[in-house]
């Protein structure tokens, strides 16, 4: 594949992940990047404001902004650390998992059905091109 085939490949599944979760009737009142950081914090815990800025290469001010509506909504949380009160890390609230979690359970499904579709040698080359892509993009290896 060429570089812009596996960007083309990328975008689209992306956006039919995107389009599904927005399938959700919860997640229509957030805003993609807003549903974005809420699964980061839930997928990888709490984290420091400056953190989910940088994950997603968004202002500090900008992230500010999506995070108090997300507070307002009720699905994160902020916390000042208990060693060092200058540090706030936000959190995933109950009304927040509760989402998150019933988005994981119907993508498992449909990932459940869609390997069932497929050969078990197939499988194997999806989970082994999936992982390799993963390192490749996050490690640089």
């Amino acid at each position: 594949m060429t570089p812009r085939e596996i960007f083309e490949t990328l975008f689209d599944l992306t956006r039919v992940f995107t389009k599904y979760f927005y399938e959700q009737v919860e997640i229509g009142e957030l805003k993609t990047a807003e549903f974005f950081i809420m699964l980061l914090v839930h997928l990888k815990g709490p984290k420091k404001m400056h953190e989910i800025a940088d994950a997603f290469h968004l202002t500090r001010a900008n992230t500010t902004i999506l995070v108090d509506n997300m507070e307002n909504l009720g699905y994160l949380k902020r916390e000042r650390s208990n060693e060092d009160r200058r540090v706030v890390f936000v959190h995933i609230t109950k009304k927040g998992k509760k989402l998150c979690e019933s988005i994981l359970n119907n993508f498992n499904d449909i990932v459940s059905d869609f390997l069932n579709k497929v050969p078990r040698d197939d499988i194997e080359i999806i989970e082994d091109a999936f992982g390799r892509l993963t390192r490749l993009f996050i490690n640089g290896h």
